[in-house]
This record gives C-alpha cells, structure tokens and sequence, in this order.
C-alpha cells in the first residue's frame, strides 16, 4: 500500500479537566456519584496523606457535556430575526412573533445559560440567562393590554429598552475576548437596543424602522455564529470562519 494513500487520523476534541481533592468520607460520596453520571469520567489518583489518619484523593474529572452556546446563539437569531421583520415593518405583531418570543427567545435561553453555568462559562451564562429574560418580560409587556393590565407608554419603553442597551453595552465590551463573530453578534444587536429605545422613546417609526433592520442583521449573524460552532466542531476544521478569539 502507497503511503501517500493512508489518510491522517483526524484529531478528536481534548476533554475539559477539571482537578480537585476530596477527603474520606467525601471520596465515597464522589465516587457513588460518579457512578450514576454517565456523562464523567473520572481518573483516581492516591496521593499520600498529609494531615492526620485523613487519606486524600485527587480526581480529574472529563467534561464529556456538550457546548450549549450554539443553541443558544441560533435560539437567539432566530427569534430577534422574527421580531426585527415586525419592526422592519414585513410583518405585523401577531401569535407566531409572540410564540417564538416565549419559547425559543425565553425558555430556551435560560436553558442555555443554566448549562453554560455548569460548563464554567460566565460569559455565556450571563448572557443567554438575561437575554432570556429579556425576551420573556418582552412577551409580557405586548400581552398585558389583552389581560386588562394596561400598555407600556412610549417613554417606559424607551427606559425599559435602555437599560437593555446598557447591558448589551456591557456585553459587547466582554466579547472583545470572544471571537470576531461574536463581536459581530452583540455589536449589532448593541446598535438595535439604541435605536430601539431611541425610537420608542421619541415615538419615531423612521428609527424603529432602522432599529429592525440593525436586528435583522444581528439575528443573521447569530444564526450563522451558532451554525459554524456545530460544524466546526463536528467536521473538526474551518468551514464556516469565526475569526480570532483573544486566550
């Protein structure tokens, strides 16, 4: 056989490990754990003991968990496109904006930030919980004049949208250790709040008209940034380019 036909063995991801110590009688506690997560796995190292008849185990444990960010991002574009073709004005507000808004813009996203927390990702579990939260309060303001609980003015809505457009401020600036695609994502959507709470605030529909737009974009670039993560990922080069991302 021709050694230029033997194909290289592709690379397969490198686990997160995660070391600690544990003492008796917690090392059997863990280890009754480990057994009933199938999820970790766990490399036991004895190490001698320093501190009385006390014996202390080393664990590294491999986080076999999936990334939750994909979903998220691609949860999020979608149900910004949505919303932002209402606000572009092709679409009217109406039960599938509203639906989408609950489902994948709220509970999915505090999903995805509830197991970015698990994963040690505070960046990803801040935003994808606030986010969702966003959205589920969002749901609530356009559903309170139908449940007798009056409308938003112009001017709550331009204060509700700002304080949203501070926190993303706050985002994009910690996505600058992120990649350029996610820089991408929370600039535009940075530049959506503003325009936005500007709009709202000034009952200007020339600048709620331009607000749609800037979330159109955004929520394009989130659905392509969450695709690109899983195809990466599972073909394990650059298909789709993220850009760099700052160690």
């Amino acid at each position: 056989m021709r050694s230029d036909s033997i194909q290289p063995e592709v690379p397969t991801p490198t686990p997160v490990v995660k070391p600690f110590h544990v003492k008796w009688p917690a090392t059997t506690l863990l280890e009754q754990t480990l057994k009933r997560r199938p999820d970790f796995h766990a490399d036991v190292h004895s190490i001698s003991a320093t501190a009385g008849d006390e014996q202390s185990t080393a664990y590294l444990i491999r986080d076999t968990t999936a990334n939750p960010v994909p979903l998220g991002l691609i949860g999020l574009g979608m149900s910004i496109l949505l919303l932002n073709f209402h606000f572009a004005g092709f679409i009217p507000m109406d039960a599938m904006i509203v639906g989408m808004g609950t489902f994948c813009g709220g509970v999915e996203q505090v999903m995805v930030g509830i197991m970015a927390w698990k994963k040690n990702n505070i960046f990803a579990a801040t935003t994808f919980s606030s986010l969702g939260l966003f959205w589920l309060s969002l749901v609530a303001i356009i559903l309170s004049p139908s449940l007798g609980m009056g409308k938003a003015s112009p001017a709550a809505m331009g204060f509700y949208l700002s304080i949203w457009a501070l926190f993303t401020a706050g985002i994009f600036l910690a996505s600058f250790r992120r990649s350029r695609a996610i820089r991408v994502v929370f600039g535009l959507l940075l530049t959506f709040f503003i325009l936005l709470a500007a709009g709202h605030a000034s009952s200007s529909p020339i600048l709620i008209h331009i607000a749609g737009y800037a979330g159109i974009l955004s929520g394009i670039s989130a659905i392509y940034t969450g695709l690109a993560h899983v195809m990466n990922e599972l073909f394990h080069k650059t298909l789709l380019p993220l850009g760099v991302q700052h160690s």
